[in-house]
């Protein structure tokens, strides 16, 4: 009874005039500390966490530059997601002045920031009328909430793209729906742009994040004046708002194939599949720990517990459990407000959850291997759910209710404040390894290379582009493009001439087979210590030797016979350098290479000698084939005789992503195998 009775005492302070003053002065100077963590977390602690993945946006602008095109064709965009409302359109501009580092990376990142708080901030004025609380809430986002927020909001503004297109379709949509004459017209007109906009950015994201939620609270809002003159009033405008979303997502579907049409696209989570239902509970149970650490409440794993962090850590923990819980409580109660504002943004925030919620359970979309990674997922919808509790008023009649509320955001708003907390945004740049591997990239003048993707486009922009780095694998025993979000033209030959090397690490330099580097590129010019990483350094771009890299064949390419060489029968000869298969010895004595061609008119020439079967007697078969082998495009009989060579050609009518050239023994002798040579005709034929 004490604890209720203060409680009520609180809601009924909380409403006088002067409390009121002394709480929006309080919310403003968090607001203020906060907005200078998070300047300082952009423009310095960021880049202490700073990864390849953060990078794309500073790689991708460079792309648009160098090609004059919005949409670079030779860029491999992944999911279906052509980021075009993503921080490299700010970058562009800029490089026409500045060099393209981790500076420009912070600019484009504060600008999407004051963008995304500037529409929450439009958002609160929907929900509440009380000043102090809607100053308070933007404090508490600007805050961070946690690294986990941090990191995708304001970071690397991946998933604080999703809710400032989410802010901005709720504002407008809400703008439309109470509008009339002239501005109706506008306003919808304005709503099917931004609805194109959005779907164009990513079909399969806006149907979940943004038309579904839309379409389902437009509908909630006219079906609650059923029956009477509002009914009849609304009519007219939610006719114009389903007609903006309906032609939004059909033009923007459209816009978004035909792009895709002309640019690279990797599929990855955009092929999802459904999960067992095992395997679907898994992720349920899972998904509670990654709501924990997005709201900063899981304890470092062996810390002490009686000590200040400890017992911080201890708050934090109780503070996400509340938050859990009282989001959705608050949610059910503001469902059923008087005000329609409210309503309309409570449930597009609940369509737009349990739709998020649906897939990251029941589907492969998510990485529960890291389930408080994969909760970046949630992340728009549970931002707009912190917005609507944080702006719920603070009834005397529900004081328990108030209490958790005022206090879960004391904890979140002084997240930035609290120090030690390793919730908190850094706002330091610590000397680490990025800082040392930069370093040792520019003494020894390592202008071109490659690396594994985590460590490729993070040190091209933190050194400036003064040393490009583009992603590789490593596959049996060889570098091959990793294309990735990348562009293909940094794996040309012609791209950069002059020395190349490979960045790796001691468990990647252990799977390279380095005879076969040295059959191929020859004998490395040094190797330097890189921090913690190592630089193989070779004389020549390691592009320009190696097989599988190039996608254009504009000239011939010869795939060598190697010690490491996909074969599955014979044996290698290192005298002869060849595969080897001998009387008897029956299969493939070579397969390969697996690489994409586009459409035309080819010839391969195979290196290879008969040996122990008398002329004209078949020894085996030479042929092409695609798509894992069910395609045959030629194929010709190896007969005994005393060629070197056989030459076949064959015709793609349409690009192929996997062409095998395969060298088939049939025991009745010996073949040598030493290589083909694939040279394009198209170009030579059109001339």
């Amino acid at each position: 009874m004490e604890i209720e009775k203060f409680c009520r005492s609180m809601s009924a302070y909380v409403q006088r005039p002067k409390s009121q003053r002394l709480l929006t002065g309080a919310a403003s100077a968090f607001l203020v500390f906060n907005l200078l963590v998070l300047i300082g977390y952009l423009f310095f602690g960021y880049q202490n966490t700073f990864h390849t993945d953060a990078s794309t946006k500073n790689l991708l602008a460079q792309e648009m530059l160098e090609t004059g095109r919005f949409f670079p064709p030779e860029w491999n965009y992944a999911n279906r997601d052509l980021m075009i409302v993503f921080g490299q359109v700010l970058i562009l501009p800029l490089l026409l002045f500045f060099k393209n580092g981790f500076v420009l990376h912070a600019v484009s990142g504060l600008c999407f920031s004051l963008a995304i708080l500037i529409a929450l901030w439009k958002l609160t004025a929907l929900l509440s009328t009380v000043k102090w609380q809607r100053i308070a809430t933007i404090a508490v986002i600007v805050g961070g909430v946690s690294l986990s927020f941090s990191e995708n909001i304001f970071g690397q503004v991946a998933y604080g793209a999703v809710l400032l297109l989410a802010g901005l379709l709720i504002l407008l949509t809400w703008r439309t729906l109470c509008s009339e004459g002239h501005a109706l017209a506008l306003n919808g007109l304005l709503l099917l742009g931004l609805v194109t906009l959005a779907t164009w950015n990513n079909p399969q994201r806006a149907v979940i994040s943004y038309t579904l939620p839309l379409a389902f609270s437009v509908a909630c809002h006219l079906l609650s004046s059923w029956g009477g003159a509002l009914f009849r009033q609304r009519v007219r405008a939610t006719a114009v708002v389903y007609l903006a979303i309906i032609l939004g997502t059909v033009c923007g579907a459209l816009l978004s194939w035909w792009v895709i049409l002309n640019v690279q696209n990797n599929n990855g989570v955009a092929s999802a599949r459904w999960l067992s239902y095992d395997g679907g509970f898994h992720n349920l149970v899972e998904s509670f720990q990654g709501l924990m650490g997005m709201f900063g409440g899981i304890p470092d794993t062996g810390a002490e517990v009686v000590s200040v962090a400890g017992v911080y850590q201890a708050l934090r923990l109780l503070c996400s459990v509340a938050l859990i819980i009282l989001v959705p409580v608050v949610i059910y109660h503001r469902v059923r407000d008087d005000s329609a504002s409210v309503r309309f943004i409570v449930l597009f925030t609940v369509v737009q959850a349990f739709g998020c919620l649906f897939l990251y359970v029941a589907t492969t979309i998510p990485d529960m291997n890291d389930p408080v990674t994969s909760a970046r997922y949630l992340a728009p919808s549970v931002i707009l759910g912190v917005v609507i509790l944080y702006t719920a008023p603070l009834r005397i009649g529900r004081p328990l209710q108030g209490l958790f509320i005022v206090s879960t955001m004391l904890v979140l708003i002084s997240n930035g404040v609290v120090r030690p907390n390793k919730e908190a945004m850094p706002i330091r740049a610590r000397s680490n390894d990025h800082a040392d591997i930069v370093a040792g990239l520019r003494s020894n003048q390592l202008k071109y290379g490659y690396a594994s993707y985590w460590n490729s486009g993070v040190y091209t922009v933190l050194s400036e582009g003064d040393s490009k780095v583009r992603q590789i694998l490593i596959i049996d025993g060889l570098p091959i493009p990793m294309r990735h979000l990348g562009s293909n033209r940094w794996y040309e030959a012609e791209t950069w001439s002059g020395p190349s090397f490979l960045l790796l690490d001691k468990a990647e330099s252990e799977k390279v087979n380095w005879d076969v580097m040295r059959t191929l590129m020859g004998e490395k010019e040094r190797k330097i210590p890189v921090g913690n990483l190592t630089a193989f350094v070779y004389s020549k771009n390691v592009a320009a030797v190696l097989p599988n890299w190039s996608r254009n064949f504009k000239s011939p390419v010869t795939y060598r016979a190697t010690p490491g060489a996909m074969y599955n029968q014979g044996h290698w000869d290192e005298g002869k350098k060849a595969v080897i298969s001998m009387r008897g010895e029956v299969g493939f004595i070579a397969y390969g290479p697996y690489i994409h061609l586009p459409k035309g008119r080819y010839r391969a020439e195979f290196h290879l000698r008969t040996v122990d079967a008398a002329n004209g007697v078949e020894v085996g078969v030479v042929d092409v084939v695609s798509n894992s082998a069910t395609s045959r495009l030629a194929i010709m009989p190896i007969k005994a005789s005393a060629d070197q060579s056989r030459v076949l050609d064959f015709t793609l009518e349409r690009s192929a992503e996997i062409v095998e050239i395969r060298t088939y023994a049939n025991g009745v002798g010996s073949l040598e195998y030493k290589g083909v040579t694939l040279t394009p005709l198209s170009s030579a034929d059109e001339s």
